[in-house]
């Protein structure tokens, strides 16, 4: 090949001990091993008269449109993972995700974890996975316009984008059963530009072992009217890569007006999240306390379970206390135990690492939930 095309987000993947969030701003010329020229001639249905074309094309049109390029290896669905800190959670996410779409087509965006056992969970898996360093408050990731150089790497390697937390957990149903393997195949043959996945939050608190969520067992989550609402409002949105920058935003379903213009009735329904959002109380209060950090309402000098819980009722009890530190503060004094949801429920598995299940519970309470309306009567509001 006479000259190298840019390719920053393979010379990144490929190279895990110069990656650095500022190279996502430069054009580096490189060529990856991964590629195979007779997997993507067969993906593509067409010849090429030399290797060096056929990885042109790719580069230029196969990687946005989700092509194989290697052997079980294609470019349908990024899953870009915001993390700090989450040693509970991280691992079971990776290797979940990484069952569905393949480790290479993961990309953790670090933002300012300092847990030793967090880092030795990414460290494990970094050759084989982008993990970049975000310099910016983590909820500034969901922006496209602030995070251009990082948007146009995702919008040229992958037909889809999706940037989630460590509790959301992707699934898919077929109108029979639930799987993580129902996602990608709706994903490379599906016309819409926006889809737009129903949180199931958990109505208990995963079972602990040795001070471990114990994975192994089975998990019960909501499935109610009020809470198939909000999660229909709150899920995180799947983006084809050709609407980003247009969209702007890739983050809560119908929290943006320029990403609900885009959705359909078609948009719906397909996709799930399981939402973690009850945990064990000793988990929940870590994670909080994280988040009240992050926010500047909890000083780095208090540390230890009772002076954070000192300082945090002295923070509820102070006049004018700030909505959002009072609300973290809360939750921190009184971790919750599960969703407010009722009936009815239902209990899954898929987390332990079963490949599909078939639950009548959830068969019924989604194929009798109107996410029109939810769609239709969200959309006035924003």
């Amino acid at each position: 090949m006479s000259s190298l095309p840019n390719d920053t987000f393979f010379y990144l993947l490929d190279h895990p001990h110069d990656r650095r969030y500022e190279l996502l701003g430069r054009n580096i010329p490189y060529r990856t091993p991964r590629f195979s020229r007779d997997v993507y001639e067969e993906s593509r249905g067409r010849s090429f008269a030399s290797l060096d074309e056929a990885y042109l094309d790719w580069v230029e049109h196969g990687r946005a449109a989700g092509l194989a390029y290697a052997p079980g290896r294609d470019t349908t669905l990024k899953i870009v993972l915001k993390v700090k800190d989450e040693p509970d959670l991280l691992e079971r996410w990776i290797t979940y995700h990484a069952a569905m779409v393949g480790l290479e087509n993961l990309v953790v965006v670090d933002c300012g974890s300092v847990d030793p056992a967090h880092w030795a969970i990414l460290d494990r898996y970094q050759h084989d996975m982008l993990v970049l360093r975000y310099p910016d408050y983590y909820d500034l990731l969901h922006a496209v316009g602030r995070n251009k150089p990082l948007y146009y790497w995702l919008a040229r390697n992958a037909k889809f984008v999706t940037v989630m937390d460590a509790d959301e957990f992707l699934f898919g149903y077929d109108g029979k059963t639930i799987s993580p393997h129902h996602v990608v195949p709706v994903l490379r043959t599906g016309g819409e530009a926006v889809h737009a996945p129903t949180w199931i939050s958990n109505a208990a608190a995963p079972e602990m072992s040795g001070g471990r969520i114990d994975w192994d067992r089975p998990i019960a989550f909501a499935l109610d009217a009020e809470s198939l609402w909000s999660g229909t409002v709150a899920g995180k949105s799947i983006v084809r890569t050709d609407a980003l920058f247009e969209a702007a935003y890739v983050g809560h379903n119908l929290h943006v007006g320029r990403v609900v213009s885009r959705m359909t009735e078609g948009s719906f329904g397909k996709f799930f999240q399981f939402h973690l959002s009850a945990l064990s109380p000793e988990i929940s209060r870590r994670r909080i306390a994280k988040h009240l950090r992050a926010k500047g309402f909890l000083p780095a000098k208090v540390e230890g379970e009772a002076a954070v819980s000192e300082f945090l009722l002295q923070l509820l009890r102070a006049d004018g206390a700030d909505p959002t530190a009072a609300y973290y503060a809360e939750r921190y004094l009184e971790p919750p135990t599960g969703s407010p949801g009722g009936e009815p429920q239902f209990s899954s598995r898929l987390l332990a690492g079963v490949d599909h299940e078939a639950s009548q519970a959830f068969t019924s309470a989604i194929d009798a939930f109107d996410f029109r309306r939810v769609w239709t009567e969200t959309k006035p509001r924003i």
